[in-house]
């Protein structure tokens, strides 16, 4: 299937994301050194964290007791303008394309930039997971409809009850065993809040991954992520009408 290029494309957030291993974790002095190296791209920088919470069981003499304590992860980059963000964490890579929306070529060849800056600072051993998630948000300016019309996939209310729905979500996972057979994709389809009046909204998500144990210079973590990309199209499409497309143009 040839892709389709959309000159209003939906998207609110594209993601390539690249877990992996390291031999010895970075520590936060590292994270702000690469941040530094990318200053120009990317000056507005914040710490990620990881909440624990631990919780103590009650007895007879004493009641529970919760203990929370911050974890200092990796760093979040931002431009200047907000579209692109670039995650530094121990867990990995993760870089985010905001509207408005470019294209797949400029987006993987800007990721694989900073992917190459990242290997080479932060020296992991191995990437151990690849994906590739789009997040779209289709407005649809009519507030009563069937969801056939826009839609193939949406959740079926069985004959008999009534069919108006204020609110819905559904998800699947589904294995792809042709482009290996530890690739999935997980599909999300759910009412949006906040649509502009006399509008309604839904979100389709798709998130394509396959596990890996692979070196972080192979060119086989940037040949599954065009794979990933290309199902990703293909789900797409095959989960919307043409009354939908129209509203892309």
């Amino acid at each position: 299937m040839a892709d389709r290029n959309y000159p209003h494309a939906p998207i609110t957030e594209a993601v390539i994301d690249v877990q992996v291993e390291f031999g010895s974790e970075p520590n936060n002095s590292t994270f702000s050194a690469v941040a530094e190296t990318l200053s120009g791209q990317f000056p507005i920088v914040a710490p990620i964290h990881f909440m624990e919470i631990n919780v103590t069981g009650a007895t007879d003499q004493s009641p529970s007791h919760f203990k929370s304590s911050q974890l200092e992860v990796g760093l979040r980059l931002s431009s200047e303008k907000g579209d692109r963000v670039l995650q530094l964490q121990r867990r990995g890579f993760t870089y985010s394309h905001l509207p408005p929306y470019t294209s797949w070529d400029t987006f993987c060849r800007e990721a694989r930039a900073l992917w190459d800056v990242f290997s080479t600072k932060l020296a992991p051993t191995v990437a151990t997971r690849v994906a590739v998630r789009y997040i779209n948000r289709i407005e649809i300016l009519e507030e009563r409809f069937e969801l056939e019309k826009y839609f193939l996939l949406y959740p079926k209310l069985p004959e008999g009850i009534p069919q108006d729905i204020s609110s819905c979500f559904m998800q699947i996972v589904m294995p792809q065993p042709d482009i290996s057979g530890n690739a999935s994709a997980t599909l999300t389809f759910a009412a949006e809040p906040n649509p502009r009046p006399g509008a309604t909204a839904f979100l389709l998500d798709f998130d394509v991954f396959s596990t890996c144990r692979v070196s972080p210079g192979s060119e086989e973590i940037w040949d599954t992520l065009a794979l990933l990309r290309s199902r990703k199209n293909k789900l797409f499409e095959a989960c919307i009408t043409d009354a939908t497309r129209e509203r892309f143009q």
